[in-house]
């Protein structure tokens, strides 16, 4: 019976250190950018999870405020003079807040006919660029998003009596939003040790913090969807 210290069991934990593969070697790069990528990517996600919350919530309003007022109006003959326009406000809530989660889970629709032809550098080079561009017009979004809800702020709403800029803030909230996703799919590339799995926004928004930071999850990343 070989004890913990008899040289055959060291033999066999040393040709098992051996054969085991390592993983993927990280650039001085990468190795800078981990931490800062890894917080920038916890921020993200907690966006995210506001964004989902904020977009049931404008749902359900919209849809509980809807069937009141179709019961009100031929059920009991009273129409609600501020659901039109409360209905309204949800909508555009739902619609920006919506966005923003779809860009994260990458379900706008897109074509990937030429894409798909291209080696995986290329599939990269022309995501970061989509990416770039798009950073560009949600930073143009959330501007003059600001500013224009500030232009609103004097004026007030005909039902409810609120002030017109706080429907309009979804515009520049949600444009900030998805600045940030945007910086996460364009750097993730540069931080990951993998960039092969930052092709699609699907992969790069799942992907966990302990890949960036090389600490070991036990799961090998996933394809490019």
């Amino acid at each position: 019976m070989n004890t913990p210290e008899s040289p055959a069991n060291t033999t066999r934990q040393n040709n098992r250190a051996q054969t085991t593969p390592a993983g993927p070697v990280r650039t001085a790069a990468q190795r800078a950018l981990a931490r800062p990528f890894a917080a920038l990517q916890q921020v993200a996600t907690l966006l995210d999870t506001l964004c989902r919350s904020l977009l049931f919530l404008s749902c359900a309003g919209m849809v509980a405020v809807i069937g009141a007022q179709v019961f009100f109006r031929y059920a009991l003959n009273h129409s609600l003079f501020w659901s039109e326009e409360l209905g309204r406000v949800l909508l555009v809530q739902t619609t920006f807040f919506g966005a923003a989660v779809a860009y994260r889970t990458g379900a706008h629709i897109g074509m990937d006919t030429l894409t798909a032809r291209l080696s995986g550098r290329g599939r990269m080079a022309c995501a970061a660029l989509a990416h770039a561009a798009c950073l560009f017009l949600f930073c143009v979004m959330a501007i003059y998003g600001f500013r224009f809800s500030a232009f609103l702020a004097p004026q007030t709403t005909a039902s409810l009596g609120i002030s017109r800029s706080l429907p309009f803030l979804a515009i520049p909230l949600s444009g900030c939003v998805m600045a940030v996703h945007s910086l996460v799919f364009l750097l993730c590339p540069l931080a990951s040790p993998r960039p092969h799995t930052c092709e699609t926004r699907r992969d790069a928004a799942s992907k966990t913090t302990g890949e960036i930071t090389g600490e070991t999850t036990g799961k090998s990343p996933g394809g490019a969807l």
